[in-house]
């Protein structure tokens, strides 16, 4: 591999490290955000005297179109659903500057991305062979033990998972000759960028996200706003 070749496989491992860390922070305070969230709105509704469980009973059709119907909590009583709950935090907000992001259909590998998949399984089995619980010595301090097995379950997770940059760092750690298609690995990965920044786009404009953003009440007072204006139409207020 040339001087060039390295640098930009180099440069490319780090920013895809770099889009995986960023999308993991944004979930994590997305998810944080979401019980903050729903207790503002209610806050709000309450302040505003809108009755939200008479604006969800008159607009569940919408409610069903936008957010869809989840086939999980059929089995739970009328009488034990809240109805002031927000049914999914994670709604896209929708505004004239942010165009929609469509979900990306179902994975599925193409014969070049099986091929990766297959010479990474070889580097996933050698570091196996050093960390799979059956294959320590059970002779070793309990501490190495457990760091060997936490590292195997690390591995195991970054491999079916596609994330074959933690492979990289652990094959240099122990020593483990990595695949050498460079170009190849270079193509998967530029594909790999696209997809996260696409998905991180659509994190960002998520309600919970944009609330957790929010710095001000009148922030905060807006964002629900656009909220029930998506939901239950521009006059929500006063058909509540």
């Amino acid at each position: 591999m040339g001087v060039a070749t390295k640098l930009k496989w180099k440069r490319t491992v780090n920013q895809l490290r770099y889009l995986y860390e960023e999308q993991e922070l944004i979930k994590s305070m997305a998810d944080a955000a979401g019980p903050e969230y729903q207790q503002y709105y209610e806050e709000y509704c309450r302040r505003n005297g809108i009755d939200i469980a008479a604006l969800t009973a008159r607009n569940q059709g919408k409610i069903d179109e936008l957010f869809g119907t989840d086939d999980t909590n059929e089995s739970i009583e009328e009488d034990e659903q809240d109805p002031t709950d927000i049914p999914d935090g994670s709604l896209v907000v929708r505004d004239k500057e942010i165009p929609d992001v469509e979900e990306d259909k179902e994975y599925k590998m193409s014969q070049e991305d099986q091929e990766l998949h297959d010479a990474f399984r070889k580097v996933f089995l050698k570091l196996a062979l050093q960390l799979h619980p059956d294959k320590i010595d059970y002779l070793l301090p309990e501490s190495e033990i457990e760091e060997k097995k936490k590292t195997f379950q690390i591995v195991k997770d970054a491999f079916e998972k596609r994330r074959y940059f933690i492979l990289l760092d652990y094959a240099e750690q122990y020593n483990i000759t990595v695949p050498k298609n460079y170009q190849q690995q270079l193509k998967w990965m530029k594909q790999e960028i696209l997809i996260l920044e696409k998905e991180i786009e659509r994190q960002k404009i998520t309600y919970n996200y944009s609330f957790a953003e929010c710095d001000t009440d009148e922030q905060r007072d807006t964002l629900i706003e656009k909220f029930l204006r998506q939901v239950f139409g521009e006059n929500y207020a006063e058909s509540s």
